[in-house]
């Protein structure tokens, strides 16, 4: 039987001001991993919680220097393979809607398995902004250049 993975990295630079709500938000959903949740911030950073029961990704902070000055940026990337690009645009917006409503955010996604099964490799990848979440994925850009 073949496995199937979601794989992605990526960092982005956050508003110093957000840092302590993205700790505690994320934190909360590592801590019910395998729980469903009546907690109303859960369920509205990630609506499909109660069907997945799991953040889908790991993160955690860094800082990056841009002309000598360090800011905070967050890391997200898969869970071993078993990452949820889902749950990332919806948290993803969630902090935009809160500390950076005219930002965008963007990051791609690789999926494959293993052992490798035909067409099942391809990706894609996501904008995100307080308003709207714009996905494209491989296979739909394959089909109309193929068409």
């Amino acid at each position: 039987m073949a496995n199937s993975y979601t794989q992605f990295a990526f960092e982005f630079r956050i508003n110093p001001k957000a840092v302590p709500w993205i700790k505690q938000l994320l934190e909360k959903a590592r801590d019910l991993n395998g729980e469903d949740t009546d907690d109303e911030e859960i369920q509205a950073t990630f609506p499909h919680w109660n069907d997945y029961q799991c953040l889908g990704f790991t993160w955690q902070f860094d800082t990056t220097v841009v002309r000598k000055r360090e800011y905070p940026t967050l890391i997200i990337s898969d869970d071993g393979g078993e990452g949820d690009a889902d749950a990332v645009a919806s948290f993803l917006q969630a902090y935009l809607k809160k500390y950076d409503p005219a930002k965008r955010i963007g990051f791609g996604f690789a999926m494959t398995s293993s052992p490798s099964r035909l067409n099942e490799f391809g990706g894609g990848a996501c904008v995100v902004t307080a308003k709207r979440q714009t996905w494209m994925n491989t296979f739909d850009w394959l089909q109309k250049r193929l068409a």
